[in-house]
This record gives C-alpha cells, sequence and structure tokens, in this order.
C-alpha cells in the first residue's frame, strides 16, 4: 500500500492497529491422507512469505464455504471482513493453514469443528486501555448516544482532571425532565498533548502524499481534497486554542474529538476517491486493449472497483460508519486494489512479451531465407532456438494473459509467464540476429546487385551525374568526375 494508506489507517485507528487474535479451541484437522512432506513445506513457506498467497487461499476457502468451518465472525459479516480474519487465523496458524490448502486442493473438506475466531475492536493508544470497561458500562446506558459512544472510543484524552472516576465519555443526551448526564467532576479533561500532534502530522502527512503534482490533489478529486484540506485547517485552529494547557473544558473536548472524527471520514473518502480516480486511469489505458485476450475481463474488473470504491468514498464522508466498519471499509478497498494492481501488473508484463513477440518478425529477405536454411542445416544453433522458443511461447502468451485478465493469477504463470527470464532471453537473442542480417543484406545487396548507379548531385548551381560504385563508396573512395 502507498505511504498515504497507511497514514489514515492509523487516523482510523486512533494511531492504533487491529487486533484480530484467534481464540482457543479446535482446529481443522488434515483428512487421513499422506500429505508430502515436501509439498507441505512448501505451502507453508509460501503462505508464511507471500500476502497475495494467503489470500488467494482465503478466496479459496470462502469460495468453497468453509469460512464458517473456520472461523467464527459476530453479526453478519461482509467478504472483506470474512477475508481479513481468514488472513489473520492462515498468518498465525501456518501449519494448518498449509494442510487446509492442501487438502483444498485435492478436494478433502477440513474435519468438522469451528473456530472460535473474533475480531476485537481496535485498540486506542494505551492511555485508553485502561478506559474500554467503563466505556462499555456506558454503551449500557440509554443516555449515551451510539453516536457519542463511538466517539468517546476514539477520544485524544487521557480521563478526567479529577482521576477519571465516572466513564469516560465526551457526552450524552439528557435524560427526560432530569438534569444534564454530566455531573460537575467531568466538566474538565486531561489533554493528551502527544496524541493531539500525533494526529495532526498524520493528517498533515496524509494531505501532503495526496497534494499531486498542481499541489491540489489526485486528478480528479481537486474538489474533495480543497473540502479535506479546510477540515485540517478548521481542526489545526481548534487545536491552536488548547495550546500550553494539560486541561480543557468538557465543550472544548466534544468540539475537537468531532474536528478530529469528522477530519478522519474525510481522509478515508479522499483515500478512496484517489483510488477511485486512479482506476479511471488505468482503464482509459486498459481500453487500447480490450480486445486481446483477459483484456475485457481487467477493463470490466476496474471499472468494477472505480464503482465500489466511488460509492465507498460517498458511505466514508458521510461520517454514520462506526470506526470499525470504517477500517474494514478503507482495509477492504485497499486489499481489493491491491489484488488488482497485482493482476494488472501481471498481465502488463505477459501483454509486453506479447507485444515484442509479434514485432520480432522478419527484417528483410535475407533474414528469412538465412532462418529458413539455417533452420534445416543447424537446427540447434542459438538464432535458430531462440526465435523457435518465441514462436513457441505465442499461443501460451495468449492464454496466460486471459487468465491474468481473469485474475487466475497462478494459472497465468504456469505458461511462458512463469520463464520470463528465459523469455526475454530469446527475444534478445532472436532480435540481435534479426538486426545482424539485415545489416549484412545492406552489405550484399550493395556488393552485388548495385556496382554502378547514377549519383546525382550538385555543382556549379546545376544537377551533376556521375556512377557510384558501392564497392569503392564502402571502401571510402569515390571518382571525382570530369
Amino acid at each position: 500500500m502507498k505511504k498515504q494508506t497507511w497514514g489514515i489507517m492509523l487516523l482510523i485507528l486512533g494511531l492504533g492497529g487491529p487486533n484480530a487474535l484467534a481464540q482457543n479451541g479446535p482446529q481443522p484437522e488434515s483428512a487421513a491422507q499422506d500429505i508430502n512432506e515436501n509439498e507441505f513445506i512448501s505451502m507453508r513457506d509460501h503462505l508464511a512469505s507471500s500476502l497475495m498467497f494467503r489470500g488467494e487461499l482465503a478466496d479459496k476457502i470462502i469460495g468453497a464455504g468453509l469460512t464458517n468451518e473456520i472461523v467464527d465472525l459476530e453479526g453478519e459479516p461482509t467478504y472483506s471482513a470474512a477475508r481479513l480474519a481468514l488472513l489473520g487465523w492462515i498468518k498465525t496458524n501456518p501449519d494448518k493453514a498449509a494442510r487446509l490448502a492442501l487438502n483444498i486442493k485435492n478436494g478433502i473438506k477440513p474435519g468438522a469443528g469451528i473456530i472460535p475466531y473474533k475480531i476485537y475492536g481496535w485498540e486506542i493508544n494505551p492511555e485508553f486501555l485502561e478506559k474500554i470497561k467503563s466505556l462499555k458500562e456506558a454503551a449500557g446506558d440509554l443516555r449515551v448516544s451510539p453516536e457519542a459512544l463511538e466517539l468517546a472510543t476514539h477520544r485524544l484524552y487521557a480521563g478526567s482532571a479529577g482521576g477519571g472516576a465516572g466513564p469516560v465519555v465526551i457526552g450524552g443526551n439528557r435524560p427526560r425532565g432530569g438534569d444534564n448526564f454530566f455531573s460537575a467532576n467531568y466538566a474538565d479533561y486531561k489533554l493528551n498533548r502527544a496524541g493531539l500532534e500525533r494526529e495532526l502530522a498524520g493528517a498533515g502527512g496524509v494531505l501532503d502524499s495526496l497534494r499531486g503534482p498542481a499541489g491540489k490533489g489526485p486528478a480528479g478529486t481537486e474538489e474533495a481534497y480543497a473540502a479535506v484540506v479546510a477540515r485540517y485547517g478548521a481542526f489545526v485552529v481548534a487545536a491552536s486554542a488548547t495550546k500550553g494547557r494539560s486541561a480543557i473544558t468538557s465543550g472544548e473536548s466534544e468540539a475537537l474529538e468531532k474536528h478530529r472524527s469528522g477530519l478522519r471520514f474525510a481522509l478515508a473518502g479522499l483515500t478512496l476517491r484517489s483510488r477511485a480516480a486512479e482506476l479511471s486511469g488505468i482503464c482509459r489505458e486498459l481500453e487500447a486493449e480490450r480486445a486481446r485476450p483477459g483484456g475485457g475481463a481487467l477493463v470490466t474488473a476496474a471499472k468494477a472497483l472505480e464503482r465500489r470504491f466511488t460509492a465507498d468514498a460517498g458511505r466514508a464522508e458521510g461520517g454514520q460508519l462506526a470506526v470499525k466498519e470504517l477500517m474494514l471499509l478503507v482495509g477492504g478497498a485497499e486489499e481489493a486494489f491491491a489484488a488488482f494492481y497485482v493482476r494488472l501488473y501481471v498481465y502488463s508484463g505477459l501483454l509486453g512479451f506479447k507485444k515484442r513477440s509479434e514485432g520480432l518478425g522478419f527484417s528483410c529477405v535475407y533474414d528469412y531465407l538465412l532462418w529458413l536454411w539455417m533452420a534445416k542445416i543447424s537446427p540447434h544453433s542459438a538464432s535458430v532456438k531462440a526465435r523457435a522458443a518465441v514462436m513457441a511461447a505465442a499461443p501460451g502468451l495468449d492464454a496466460a494473459m486471459g487468465k491474468a485478465g481473469e485474475g487466475q493469477l497462478a494459472a497465468a504463470l504456469d505458461g511462458p509467464g512463469g520463464r520470463a527470464a528465459e523469455l526475454e532471453a530469446a527475444l534478445a537473442a532472436a532480435g540481435a540476429a534479426s538486426a545482424a542480417n539485415r545489416a549484412a543484406q545492406f552489405f550484399l545487396w550493395g556488393v552485388l546487385f548495385r556496382p554502378v548507379e547514377i549519383e546525382v548531385s550538385a555543382r556549379g548551381g546545376r544537377p551533376f551525374f556521375q556512377p557510384a560504385f558501392t564497392l569503392y563508396n564502402i571502401a571510402g573512395w569515390r571518382p571525382t568526375g570530369p
């Protein structure tokens, strides 16, 4: 992921990170089948070293309908949430994941038994970890709105100035016929100055990374970028009002938190719009390759992602998502974009080989005739073998491009695309031989078939004709003429 993406993820998390832990419980057992040890080790190493490989396994588990037999997700998880949980389980259980991958490959379902697996709420910076219990208690109080609770969970502050005797929340609804929800000991709050400064620096870093060459944001997102810059400016002004103070009022606390929360949602939306704009540019470039194998599928996938990211940006900017939902939204988008980008990268490489092999051809008649002759008398010569390798790879490249366009990357790299160095060497050798043959034809044709020609030049302002003895010209001698 790009630098700005990591920045927005940290901002969403409140300078924390996702904590997805597998619980103790039954694990999926490999079937009673002798799994080849070398194959198992290879699979485990691939899963340990490659995020893309782990993602492919997670997709296969979901596609095979095994998700609920592997992990237990709370509520009704989205595809990205299920995939995120599976990625975490695969990473923390490489041996079991490797056996499961081999079983899926062999068409064998794992044994019964669900692994309890929960995606916990995002951990806040260390100052707030001890306040989680009180927040849960506040969540059960009908006088606290879910929105206020969500803001409270991700506040910048270390608790009340009096030592945090009560629930650490920034506001609440007044009960009917009663007084304000806050009593006197909630009036002042201790400001987490370091957290506030990190938040400002992080948001500024994200905006700076998204400035673009014109300084107005990524192409196509200028209006959204300007709106986020304005939000950031308002947050800076509000934060500046607390300069030099360690305690602030509840009103200031709530105002600062609203600025920060609004900026987070806006930054998430801007990040998603930036991705959508990037995909729009990719689509324009891919349109020229739509007729090629896999090209249409890749364009369709890019446009679908562009529409998804644009819609997701609107949801993020609406500010109605819980922080976990926002994190999953941005994280899922980044995973989807990364998967598409790898897919695009593989396709582009295969397309480059295809275009170069198409452009190889024969440089001249002599090149073609010499190739025919050498293919008969010396089929194992370097130039003949190189051209044969390029010609043999052409159908495989078409098939590989089709698979890459559809997202079947492992299959796409099974053929010539998986032998890039070998194909590159063959193209270079065949191209060099073809260029040498063209130079040879030019020389031989001039010596053998153009010994004398009429050369037209000028002398004294009038046309002048003289023989052009090509053989002598090559040697550096030219007749002087009358």
